[in-house]
């Protein structure tokens, strides 16, 4: 037996004041094993975590009996944990970029882990340690990203790091908590296949927490739901997936999106016969510019020659691996950044060197909302100033920009009240429904959706897509989608767009892109969003 987890219950507070927010939990991950846990944003997996590795803050507590390789865990030091955590434990995070130190090269970061655990290896042996580490972790050219800091690395290979630094002390258990979350589908494949060979490899056992359920189908043999910090089910992950008994396990089966496209060519859209934006011929390089130098050959380009037109009405999905150019084409969209060549239109405006300073009026008529609703929102603002905040800065009076404010928190679903509470108040999905309130008050024409729901838990997604549908019919929107998740695309789109390279490899309706796709990046896509299907 590798992890015992027996009656856990974790408590906020003191005395009669305290709170439970974990009921008497149990579970085992046994040796060589594969475990999940699953369940909505609050329902207690990753307090579950903190409590097994003496991580929990210090006005929480824990009762019960957690055992790890027939050792007590609960109430030892912390210097005595300190040596589980990074050595017989692994622990891989959901955000790769926040995890790494932006500071120091990933290779010290490496070697540090390993340093730690083993203070006698000199000096060369953690070298080659440190990339012998980095070579299982499938990282490519290992010699050369030793010395790269994490903001120069892709966030699959930033993400490759981290496991890396997890399995720096040969760990005898691998906790992944929502390891591929926030990464492209093709991306997200190649992650998971590291660790699936990694935990064969190594006889490691494997706890996963996770909301992606395909990516939980995938990975292991046992599954527990958890539900407001209640084990409610638990079983065989083929069986509890494919016949789950508790309702709101079924609800979580049922919010997993679908590669099932949602308007077809004989489905009826609502689409004006003029674009709302037209892009010609965009390139976009970084770094400086020869007169004489060939553009698409330039290393520092990442558009290379886009055309697209979005008509009103629609909604254009984009999709594509980490740096096809996704990004760099919305900015470019959006002004944000210059271009190298082309020419790009927005309402009729033509984007210049100056971007679209000189069309002031079409400031409230393009709107964005971001991946994560919470570093997107001010912290030191109230909900109320957040959503107002456009308005204001478009020369609306203060108490009109309130009022207005005030309504489109209630077509998003909010209360009133929230207008009086901070972003760290709220919810995952409540922030992102913020996001969109704020996006919606200027009443725009064109929005743009930037992995709206990939933070998000399937049950919180599926109600934001649901929220997205509704505005977009009721407030005539357009909108330009940016997702990773093809279920995602295939709800929302009217049309897709294959991106790889700086280039648009495919486009056309999602039904035809998905049944019968022409290009190998396009099939690609599609056979890594198939390998989590399950339903």
């Amino acid at each position: 037996m590798t992890l015992q987890v027996k009656e856990l219950s974790i408590w906020i507070g003191q005395d009669e004041g305290s709170r439970r927010l974990v009921d008497n939990v149990s579970f085992e991950v046994r040796e060589g094993g594969r475990f999940a846990l699953v369940g909505e944003s609050g329902s207690g997996k990753s307090l579950c975590t903190r409590a097994v590795l003496g991580l929990l803050p210090r006005d929480m507590h824990a009762s019960g009996s957690v055992r790890f390789q027939g050792c007590e865990l609960l109430n030892r030091s912390d210097v005595n944990l300190r040596a589980l955590r990074g050595g017989a434990v692994g622990l891989v995070f959901q955000d790769p970029m926040t995890t790494l130190h932006p500071l120091f090269r990933v290779g010290a970061q490496i070697a540090e882990a390993v340093r730690i655990h083993e203070p006698s290896l000199s000096r060369d042996a953690v070298r080659r340690r440190t990339l012998e580490l980095l070579d299982l972790a499938a990282v490519p050219d290992a010699g050369r990203r030793v010395m790269q800091f994490p903001h120069e690395l892709s966030g699959g290979i930033r993400q490759r790091i981290c496991i890396a630094i997890a399995i720096a002390n040969r760990p005898r258990l691998l906790i992944a908590d929502e390891p591929t979350t926030a990464l492209d589908s093709t991306v997200q494949a190649s992650i998971l296949r590291t660790v699936d060979e990694l935990v064969a490899a190594g006889g490691m056992a494997l706890w996963l927490i996770s909301h992606d359920l395909g990516v939980v189908n995938q990975m292991t043999r046992q599954v527990a739901v958890m539900r407001a910090g209640q084990l409610i089910e638990a079983g065989e992950t083929a069986e509890v997936l494919a016949r789950p008994r508790e309702d709101y396990t079924r609800t979580l089966v049922a919010a997993v999106p679908r590669l099932i496209a949602r308007h077809g060519p004989g489905q009826e859209v609502t689409i004006g016969s003029d674009p709302l934006v037209q892009m010609h011929d965009v390139v976009k390089i970084y770094g400086p510019v020869s007169s004489r130098q060939v553009l698409l050959d330039h290393p520092g380009c990442v558009l290379r020659g886009v055309s697209l037109a979005v008509e009103k009405g629609s909604c254009l999905g984009i999709v594509g691996e980490s740096g096809s150019g996704k990004s760099t084409l919305i900015k470019c969209m959006l002004g944000l950044v210059r271009l190298t060549r082309g020419k790009v239109t927005v309402m009729g405006n033509q984007l210049t060197s100056r971007g679209f300073r000189d069309a002031r009026h079409l400031r409230g008529h393009v709107q964005m909302v971001f991946q994560d609703p919470f570093s997107s929102l001010n912290p030191r603002m109230r909900i109320g100033d957040i959503v107002s905040e456009p308005l204001i800065a478009l020369g609306v009076p203060r108490n009109e920009a309130f009022a207005r404010a005030m309504r489109c928190l209630q077509d998003v679903c909010l209360s009133p009240s929230d207008a009086e509470r901070w972003p760290h108040q709220l919810s995952g999905g409540q922030r992102q429904r913020v996001g969109i309130a704020r996006a919606i008050v200027t009443e725009p024409k064109l929005i743009v959706l930037d992995e709206p729901v990939s933070a998000l838990d399937l049950t919180v997604q599926s109600s934001i897509l649901d929220l997205l549908e509704i505005l977009k019919e009721r407030l005539g929107l357009t909108y330009v989608l940016v997702s990773h998740d093809l279920g995602v695309i295939a709800r929302l789109a009217t049309d897709v767009a294959v991106m790889a390279r700086g280039v648009i490899v495919e486009k056309g309706n999602p039904v035809e892109i998905l049944s019968n796709p022409k290009h190998h990046i396009t099939r690609t896509l599609i056979e890594c969003s198939l390998a989590h299907d399950f339903g």
